[in-house]
Parts: C-alpha cells; sequence; structure tokens
C-alpha cells in the first residue's frame, strides 16, 4: 500500500512538474503574442500615418495638375489663333503686317 502511494505521489510530483513547464512555455507564448501585438499595433499606426501623407500628396497633385489643365486648356486656343496667324503670314503672295 505505501509502495503504491509513493508511487501515485511519484506520478503526481512528476505530473505537477510538467504542468509547471507547461504553465511556463503558455507564459512565454503569451508574452511573445503580447510583443507582437504591440508591434503590429506601432507597425499599423505607423502605416496608417504613411498612408494619410501620401493621401495629402495625392491631393496636392491633383491640384496642381487640375491647375495645369486649366492653364493648358486657356493657353491652348491662343497658340492655335498664333500657329493661324503665322501660317497666314507664310502664304505666298500674302502680306500681312500688323
Amino acid at each position: 500500500m505505501i509502495d503504491k502511494l509513493k508511487e501515485e505521489n511519484s506520478k503526481l510530483l512528476q505530473e505537477i512538474h510538467y504542468l509547471r513547464i507547461n504553465n511556463n512555455v503558455e507564459s512565454k507564448r503569451r508574452e511573445l503574442i503580447e510583443v507582437e501585438n504591440r508591434q503590429l499595433h506601432l507597425a499599423k499606426q505607423q502605416l496608417q500615418s504613411q498612408m494619410h501623407n501620401y493621401s495629402d500628396t495625392v491631393d496636392y497633385l491633383r491640384n496642381i495638375m487640375s491647375k495645369y489643365i486649366l492653364g493648358l486648356d486657356k493657353v491652348q486656343p491662343m497658340l492655335e489663333d498664333l500657329r493661324k496667324e503665322i501660317s497666314l503670314d507664310e502664304t505666298p503672295g500674302v502680306n500681312i503686317h500688323r
């Protein structure tokens, strides 16, 4: 009977030892996961900030492009008129002076 209790006690002690090891392993895993979560959260914040900056840059460039296109729309008719005038000036036998 005492030997049986000693054997059972030994098994229980071994089980306690394994449970402690598993508990330590799980604790380390949780710590690593928490560190990884913090790193991912920080990376997410940095990416959101970068995305916001890129969005601002895109808006700025769109604004510049819009102004550029408006400028071209204004200049294009003038250039077309100038081209017509030059072509009239180069017509043989026609002498137009302004």
